[in-house]
């Protein structure tokens, strides 16, 4: 026996699957963004990596600019996480986005991250974030 689908249940199924489809459509440029600047005076190895997305080890040469753009998930609970390490300094790992639930400071808890690496710590939207770790 098919049960007919009501029009309330209908709509509620096609703002789903639309959500869904923009969300996940391809060479949909994203509102979200982490952005990083080496301003270290040697090259900088820095790979980041969601759940889903692994961006692999980018090589940064000093001065060099690198980030990527993203849509959060429908949740909310989108993670990217990035290791970086420079010759003469300990590797780091830092969670550089976590959805509505970052808890991180007030300071990098905007849609648009951008964090430097420096001799001096970690920096996020301009401000001092973090030393690197001894």
């Amino acid at each position: 026996m098919i049960k007919r689908m009501g029009c309330g249940q209908f709509l509620v199924v096609v703002v789903v699957v639309t959500m869904m489809l923009v969300l996940q459509a391809p060479g949909v440029e994203g509102k979200d963004s982490v952005q990083i600047t080496n301003g270290m005076d040697v090259t900088l190895l820095v790979w980041c990596k969601s759940k889903n997305d692994d961006l692999g080890v980018v090589n940064m040469a000093p001065g060099q600019v690198w980030g990527f753009r993203f849509n959060d998930n429908i949740f909310g609970s989108t993670l990217f996480t990035c290791s970086a390490q420079a010759r003469g300094y300990k590797l780091v790992s830092l969670i550089v986005w976590q959805g509505w639930s970052y808890s991180g400071p007030a300071m990098c808890n905007v849609a648009n991250r951008d964090w430097t690496f420096a001799p001096s710590g970690i920096w996020c939207n301009g401000k001092f974030f973090e030393s690197w770790p001894h």
